[in-house]
């Protein structure tokens, strides 16, 4: 009486779709809703660095950088009388504009994933 192993282990369970194709896994399925692009909130936001540097950094998606910042930016708009604040508006433009790059970075990773 020979004993096989394929009989002591069954068949690994493949999952199908009603016409017969295998599905895959939902963190490799593509998403069910592409996001929305709104090109004008990126340059709305570069308005917004003008009057609340702060703010803009913050919206930009980067919250420790904009705790530090707005704890600088108080007090010296207070003793330079504004005379630092355009250090802080090319600080929120750099930000603003290094968070686009890593969107459009990761979209195009994304993509070629795909």
């Amino acid at each position: 009486m020979a004993c096989h192993l394929a009989s002591l282990f069954p068949a690994p369970f493949k999952p199908v779709s009603s016409q017969g194709k295998p599905l895959t896994p939902l963190a490799f399925s593509p998403p069910l809703a592409t996001p929305v692009r709104r090109p004008y909130l990126r340059s709305m936001n570069y308005v917004l660095a003008l009057f609340l540097p702060p703010l803009s950094i913050l919206l930009a998606g980067r919250p420790i950088v904009a705790i530090v910042t707005f704890v600088i930016w108080i007090p010296a708009i207070l003793i330079s009388g504004g005379l630092s604040h355009p250090v802080f508006i090319l600080l929120a433009w750099l930000l603003i504009y290094q968070s686009g790059e890593e969107r459009r970075t990761r979209r195009l990773i994304d993509r070629d994933r795909d």
